[in-house]
């Protein structure tokens, strides 16, 4: 086809050149006029007086760079093959399609994602990079939550090990967690030992910790990684001493299930509701 013809004559004929941000080096080259009508992002950066408009050229931080060639066959209109991507090249185009605003191209890479979170979960690496990089996604998210639900032992991976503490205590405090609070302390104390070796477990992690529901053999090994107030407060809660709030149990399998599914429900006609919006 003409557009074919067209992507295929980019290096020779096009004028707009994209370029790596901290080298210069040229990476990708693009026709300016489909630019301009694809992204309403690269279309502002090369209205008339500004230096990309004069230069003619883009730079591109180094997690563009990796997934730009996908962007590029997106200007023409051509399909990206997400067959060869990896997740984390997948999570990155999904990134540079909300950062340069190509709507369609968000589409496909989010369904893309969705896919493989779906049918690979667990095995999947990466899966921090969607919480970090892709919250705006929140189907995403949700999908991503979801498989740390039913599967725990991937918070103690290397992989989620890398969260940030606020995404830590977010994932902790879910009641769909099917886990023990054991394990939950757990990842708690690895994830502590990791960022912040030389002080105390933050509060804010212990905070998120039901220690109410241990057993006293449970508590006892963890004692010396607690505060001795913790520590004192809880066992005397778990021996009548003293009367303290009881926080819900954390779900199993199959209640998370179904927890999981309503709100799927929830979130599908969110989905429903924006689309007939923009229609």
């Amino acid at each position: 086809s003409e557009i074919q013809v067209l992507y295929a004559s980019r290096q020779k004929a096009s004028e707009l050149s994209f370029v790596d941000e901290e080298t210069g080096e040229e990476i990708e080259r693009a026709h300016r006029l489909l630019v301009e009508l694809r992204s309403p992002v690269l279309q502002a950066k090369l209205s008339a007086g500004t230096i990309e408009g004069r230069l003619l050229q883009i730079k591109v931080s180094k997690d563009i760079a990796l997934v730009l060639p996908s962007v590029v066959r997106s200007f023409y209109g051509l399909p990206v093959d997400f067959k060869e991507l990896s997740f984390y090249e997948s999570v990155r185009l999904r990134q540079a399609a909300d950062y340069y605003d190509i709507s369609d191209l968000a589409r496909a890479a989010s369904a893309n994602l969705r896919y493989m979170i779906i049918t690979e979960g667990p095995r999947l690496c990466s899966l921090h990079s969607v919480l970090e990089r892709l919250p705006f996604d929140q189907s995403l998210v949700h999908s991503v939550l979801r498989t740390i639900d039913m599967n725990p032992d991937l918070l103690l991976t290397e992989d989620l090990q890398m969260l940030s503490k606020a995404r830590v205590v977010e994932i902790l405090s879910r009641d769909t967690l099917t886990c023990t609070e054991s394990k939950a302390f757990d990842v708690v104390r690895t994830w502590a030992a990791r960022h912040c070796p030389q002080t105390p477990i933050p509060q804010d992690l212990l905070d998120v910790i039901r220690f109410e529901h241990m057993s006293k053999e449970e508590l006892f090994r963890i004692k010396e990684d607690l505060p001795l107030s913790l520590y004192t407060t809880t066992l005397e809660q778990m021996l009548g001493l003293v009367h303290g709030g009881s926080r819900k149990r954390r779900a199993t399998s199959g209640d998370a299930a179904a927890i999981n599914a309503r709100e799927d429900a929830v979130l599908t006609a969110i989905q429903n509701k924006k689309r007939r919006k923009m229609a």
